[in-house]
Parts: structure tokens; C-alpha cells; sequence
């Protein structure tokens, strides 16, 4: 970080350009530390004390001109001017060779002239020519105090707020006149941002953990069930398990702190003071980093993947509602979903791990792609790597199911009492929208927030650090992120195994296969897990559905399919189908009507 333009030192020389008092036998006292912590190193002689004075009054009043004189300094001028402050509040006693006090001995000129060389271009750019030292006033004397070559080493005091010290060890190095930039190597921005409070993360955190938990729960509750369920489990049905688990997988990636000690350990090193979390720094302290790394390959692999699946529903939809394309050939892009939801995002993982791009989010408060060293590396990598995909497969899922329920409305309003379709299933449909623009858009809307007020925080950062070490205060940042959208990005990240459970599995079919599912093991009889079903459902003119199934020696199934009404066969239409009873149908009930009969040892399928 760049030396500030605008510190000024008031009052720092005070003490060396005024008068030194006459001596009054007043005996000199030995150096003990004390709160000007820089003129510990600096002071190494008896020390001449006025009467009634004592060595902590001293230090006390040169605390606040020490702490102006931190990082923020340039180190040769930092260095002469400590030499002139400390010698100009600790005088020196002047002791003869018989050890008898003969005087006081002020600060050099030649301190002072060192002073105006190595500070009068800081003071000067920083429009703070007044405060350099007159060295005129400083009287000439044969026998003075020139300061001493000892360095005055940096401490937690010379960083300026919010900053903190940096204890790490490659900052043991001895000093030299080549560090060019102190408040860079000696003070790092603390982790977590301080821009929000303690309070503030941890409330933001602890909401995110029980939104996140409820998701994973609801997300794995939908997985089994569609796993059980032999009706569910067949294409098209499970596409929406497939979903399913990349959505739990998203909310599980904000709960993954929980078992790391907390969000702090997973966005923050545990080195003291803590920095700011990147896959670089993952194998320090014994992997500290590997919970952020796991958390950001999660968020990444599941979220592209829940993008892809969403779109896989949408154009699944598409297909058969407006397209009403041959049933084989849907079979046939079933296997390309898997090839391209599975395998994009895992390709686009390895590719973000091998250039060690997976780390803090601009966001600050999970782990997802950063970059340690280049904001704007981070914003290539997040929007051509990822929005560069989520932002199309959202638009392209909007028009394709904007289109399918068009046509439902259509048939609904043309039809009327003719048709099972209701609006239940339409504004479900909406609800799916509607809550995966939140989920999908909030991330997006969030990381082009940050990117867009990163600069004007950066520059807020830069005035607040520059008030504090002018101030030698705590000064507040005036411009922070908005916590409010900071807190919604946590929200819906957290919540999306949720929302795909109240959308696509919250229905009473769900609950009637768990009810059936029960009643078979307490009368151990777990047919209702792989038994053949033969299903009708009828969405155009009414039409006598019956449902007839075999469980081993041909018994009649215990249970009738044909009162279903699930979201997928509720929105299933418009196939042109043969006619299950027997003769073709007409165009017209080919169009507004379908009877699918499904086996599950046959090829035939559920419609979604």
C-alpha cells in the first residue's frame, strides 16, 4: 500500500525545537520502557528529568508523536525523525569521565538537517511543509546528541486502523534503508473484512447454517424419495432428482464451515493475524486451507450443474409439451444431459484448481474463485467461467418454460372441465421461475455489486487508514457493502436444495408413496419399491383411466397410479402416442390428450 498524501505530524518536533531547561541539579535516572514504545530502542543513556518529573510523563507525551511516525512513514525518514523526537523529550545527561553531571545535551543540527533531507519531500507532496522541523532554532553546541544507529523496528502501534500487524515470520529480517514499502510488509488488512462487524457475519453465518441445514435435509428427503419410487426414478421423472442433488449439493456447500470450526476458519488463514483465504495459502498450518477449497469446488460443481439440469427440465418440457417431438429421440438428448451436467462443471473445476484460482469470493463470505494477488483476475475468471454459463441456461429455461405454460394455459382455457390440468400445476411452474431467478440471479446480481463498488470501497479503505494514522484514532469506514444484499446472496445460496423440494417435490404424491412405503414394512412387503405399474392419466377430453399392475404371481397392485396426479404427469400432454386401447387416435385427441403407460421392465416412460 502506497505512503498517504495527506499526514500530517502536528506538533511532532514540539519538544526538540523548544528551549532546554538550565541545570538545577536534578539527578538523571536510568531509561525504562514505557508507552512511546519506538524510543525503547532509541534511548540508551541517563536520562535528564526536570523537577517534579518523571520518566512516564515523558513517554506519555511522546506516545501520540511516536504512533504518528508508524508505516505509513517512509522508513529513512521515519527513522531520522524518531532520533530527533525521542532526543529532543529524552534529554541526555551530559556525565564526565568522573562520573559528575556537567549538563544536558540537546539534539544535533546535524539530526535536524537529516531530518529536512530524508522527510522534506513526503512533507512536501503531502502539503505539510509547515510542520518540518526549524533547525535554526535548534542552538549550535560542540557537545550534542546526534541520535544513534540503532533502528527502531516496527510494532503492533505503527499500524494505522483497521490494519494489523504482520507477526509472520518473513518479517524477522533484519531492517534496511531498501524497504521501500513498510505499511505494505508490516500491516495487512485483517480477515474478515472489518467493513461489517463481528455481529453482523456471524448473524449473516448463523441464518445462512440453519437455511443451509433445512435444505440439505429437504434436498435429501426429494433424493430418496425419488430413489424409492419406481415411478420416479425412470426418465423423464429424474431429471428432477438429478436437481435434486445438485441443489443439496449447493446448500451442503454452505454448511461445510459448520464442520470447520466455523465460516471464519474456511474464508480466513489461521495464521495470527489471519489473512484473507486463497487456494495458495491452502496447505500452510497443516492444510488449513483444504475447507475452503472444498467448499468453493462444491459451490462451483454443484451450481453449474444445478443450471445445467434446470435447463435439461425446462427443454425437456419444451419437447414434449410444445414441440411434441417422437418420445426416442428425447431418450437420446436424456444422455447427452448427463454428459454435458455432469462433465462441463467437471472440467471447469479442474481448469479453476490447476491455475489455483478457487478462493474468497468477492463477496467476502464463502469461498467460490479468487484470486490472492488481482481483483480483476478474479472477475475473468468468475464471469467467463461461470456466468459466462449460468446467465444463458437461465434465460434460455425462462423462454422454454414461458412457452410451456403458454400452451398449458392454452389447453387449460380451451378445454376446460375437459382436462386434469390445473392451474396448481401452472403456478408451480411459476413458483420454479421465480425461485431459481432469485437463487441464480442473486449470486450474479451480488458479484457484479462487488465488482462495480470494489474501487470506491478500496478508495473508502484508503481514506479510513489514512484518517487513522493522521489521527493516531479508530477512524470509521464511510463506505461499505450493502449488508442487506450481502445477507439475500447468503440466503439464497443456502436455500436452494428448498426451493427445488417445495417446487418440483412437495405434493401428495410424495407423502402417499412414504404412507405406502411404511404400511410395507410394518406388513413386510416392500413391493411398492421396484413393483410393475402400468399408469394412465388422461389431461385432454376426459377419458376412463385404469390402472392394472403385477406383483409376482400376477396378483392385482395393491395400490391405483392412475389417482396421481404428480407435476410430471400433471403437465405431461400433447405426445402423439399410440392409442394404449387399441385404434388411433384422432388428430384432435392426439393433440390435447395422452395415455402413457409406463412398466418398469419396459422402455416406455413417465412423462415429466
Amino acid at each position: 500500500m502506497n505512503t498517504f498524501s495527506a499526514i500530517s505530524v502536528i506538533v511532532i518536533f514540539a519538544l526538540a525545537l523548544g528551549c532546554w531547561p538550565n541545570v538545577n541539579g536534578q539527578p538523571c535516572v536510568a531509561y525504562q520502557k514505557g508507552p512511546s514504545v519506538s524510543c525503547d530502542h532509541l534511548v540508551n543513556y541517563p536520562v535528564y528529568l526536570k523537577a517534579n518529573q518523571t520518566l512516564l510523563e515523558i513517554h506519555e507525551s511522546l506516545e501520540f508523536k511516536t504512533k504518528l511516525l508508524g508505516a505509513a512513514v517512509p522508513f529513512e525518514c521515519r527513522q531520522v525523525a524518531l532520533q530527533l523526537v525521542c532526543a529532543g523529550g529524552f534529554l541526555k545527561c551530559f556525565i564526565d569521565g568522573s562520573g559528575m553531571f556537567r549538563g544536558v545535551l540537546p539534539p544535533c543540527q546535524d539530526l535536524c538537517h537529516r531530518v529536512l533531507d530524508e522527510c522534506s519531500a513526503f512533507f512536501i507532496g503531502a502539503g505539510a511543509e509547515s510542520q518540518l522541523p526549524n533547525c535554526s532554532a535548534i542552538p549550535a553546541a560542540p557537545v550534542c546528541n546526534n541520535g544513534t544507529a540503532t533502528l527502531a523496528p516496527y510494532t503492533a502501534r505503527d499500524c494505522p486502523y483497521p490494519l494489523v500487524f504482520n507477526s509472520n515470520d518473513d518479517n524477522d529480517d533484519p531492517l534496511t534503508p531498501e524497504l521501500t514499502d513498510p505499511l505494505d510488509k508490516y500491516c495487512l488488512y485483517p480477515c474478515p473484512d472489518p467493513q461489517f462487524s463481528h455481529a453482523e457475519y456471524y448473524g449473516g453465518w448463523g441464518v445462512a447454517y440453519a437455511i443451509g441445514f433445512i435444505s440439505v435435509f429437504s434436498g435429501l428427503f426429494l433424493i430418496t424419495t425419488w430413489a424409492l419410487s419406481p415411478l420416479k426414478r425412470r426418465y423423464p421423472a429424474n431429471l428432477i432428482l438429478w436437481l435434486g442433488i445438485c441443489a443439496t449439493g449447493v446448500s451442503f456447500s454452505q454448511v461445510i464451515p459448520v464442520f470447520w470450526g466455523g465460516s471464519e476458519k474456511i474464508v480466513c488463514t489461521w495464521d495470527d493475524p489471519p489473512r484473507k483465504q486463497y487456494q495458495n495459502f491452502a496447505y500452510d498450518n497443516k492444510g488449513q486451507g483444504v475447507g475452503c477449497v472444498l467448499q468453493g469446488m462444491c459451490l462451483i460443481y454443484f451450481a453449474l450443474g444445478a443450471n445445467f439440469w434446470w435447463v435439461a427440465i425446462c427443454f425437456n418440457l419444451f419437447e414434449i409439451v410444445v414441440l411434441e417431438i417422437d418420445r426416442t429421440w428425447i431418450r437420446v438428448m436424456h444422455k447427452l444431459y448427463h454428459i454435458i451436467a455432469w462433465g462441463w462443471p467437471g472440467a471447469t473445476v479442474i481448469i479453476l484448481l490447476a491455475a489455483g484460482e478457487v478462493g474468497l469470493s468477492l463477496s467476502n463470505s464463502y469461498c467460490f474463485i479468487g484470486d490472492p494477488y488481482d481483483r480483476a483476475v478474479t472477475e475473468g475468471w468468475v464471469y467467463g467461467f461461470y456466468f459466462a454459463i449460468s446467465a444463458p441456461t437461465l434465460l434460455l429455461g425462462t423462454v422454454l418454460v414461458a412457452m410451456v405454460v403458454g400452451k398449458v394455459a392454452y389447453l387449460k382455457i380451451k378445454l376446460g372441465a375437459k382436462t386434469t390440468i390445473n392451474f396448481f400445476h401452472i403456478l408451480r411452474l411459476f413458483l420454479l421461475v421465480a425461485c431459481y431467478w432469485f437463487i441464480l440471479t442473486m449470486i450474479l446480481v451480488y458479484e457484479i455489486y462487488g465488482s462495480v463498488v470494489a474501487n470506491s470501497i478500496e478508495s473508502a479503505v484508503k481514506d479510513q487508514v489514512q484518517c487513522s494514522a493522521l489521527t493516531g484514532t479508530e477512524c470509521s469506514l464511510e463506505r461499505r457493502q450493502a449488508y442487506e444484499l450481502w445477507w439475500f446472496n447468503l440466503f439464497s445460496i443456502a436455500s436452494a436444495g428448498a426451493v427445488v423440494f417445495v417446487t418440483l417435490g412437495l405434493t401428495k404424491e410424495t407423502f402417499d408413496f412414504w404412507v405406502r412405503l411404511f404400511k410395507g414394512l410394518f406388513n413386510r412387503d416392500m413391493s411398492v419399491m421396484w413393483k410393475n405399474v402400468t399408469q394412465e392419466v388422461t389431461i385432454g377430453p376426459t377419458q376412463q383411466a385404469s390402472s392394472s399392475g403385477t406383483n409376482g404371481g400376477g396378483s392385482r397392485s395393491d395400490y391405483d397410479y392412475s389417482t396421481e396426479e404428480s407435476f410430471e404427469s400433471g403437465i405431461a400432454m400433447g405426445g402423439h402416442e399410440e392409442n394404449p386401447t387399441g385404434g388411433a387416435e384422432s388428430s384432435d385427441e392426439a393433440t390435447d390428450s395422452a395415455v402413457y403407460e409406463q412398466d418398469e421392465n419396459s422402455d416406455d416412460d413417465v412423462n415429466l
